[in-house]
């Protein structure tokens, strides 16, 4: 009896331990393993497309309220003449022009409030506005493009560097290397009579 009972009691317990050891192996490290990779793909997600888009906008400049909110009306009625301009509003592009004008000079004045090295780059981006503004309304054609160009790849630099409303997009022509700002989801070239209708790209 003793001398097969010995070796069946064996050749028993390492089954049931080989038993014991796939059972954990399906049930435990296989999950475990699974679960591993799942979470090592979302930390990849994480860091390489929401993180930088989040760094990106606290990267951008945060102003004192009263500037904010100027910045905001003048960058609204930059948004005002592209969709002037798209519906080819050419009555109402000198008085958009000129809203931009008044909006440019309130928020100049109320930077006052800024401390001065704060102050040195917004104010230098929109006495460029202002400027453009001014030869865009006595301009010709050509001329007025040109200027309205530089009004918006300014304001689309604001947009880049100042925490504005998120609302404000940057889009861009790749042909022109133009870029301009709307609120509208659906980009739209500012000057469709050019044949450049479908020339507009999201800015990342």
């Amino acid at each position: 009896m003793k001398g097969w009972f010995r070796p069946a009691l064996f050749l028993f317990s390492t089954a049931r331990i080989e038993t014991f050891r796939r059972l954990a192996d399906e049930q435990v490290v296989k999950p475990l393993i699974w679960r591993t990779a799942f979470l090592v793909i979302i930390f990849v997600i994480t860091t390489t497309l929401i993180a930088p888009a989040q760094a990106r906008r606290g990267d951008r400049i945060t102003l004192e309220p009263n500037t904010t909110a100027e910045l905001t009306v003048l960058l609204s009625a930059v948004d005002g003449l592209h969709t002037g301009l798209t519906k080819h509003d050419d009555e109402q592009i000198d008085v958009l022009l000129r809203d931009i004008e008044v909006a440019a000079r309130k928020t100049i004045a109320v930077s006052v409030r800024l401390k001065p090295y704060e102050r040195t780059h917004l104010v230098r981006n929109i006495e460029s506005i202002d400027a453009s503004v001014g030869v865009a309304r006595n301009s010709g054609q050509t001329d007025r493009r040109e200027r309205i160009t530089d009004i918006f790849n300014t304001a689309a630099n604001l947009v880049r560097v100042y925490a504005v409303d998120s609302r404000y997009k940057i889009f861009f022509c790749a042909r022109d290397k133009m870029t301009w700002i709307q609120t509208q989801s659906v980009g739209r070239y500012p000057f469709p009579e050019t044949g450049e209708r479908e020339c507009a790209l999201r800015a990342p």
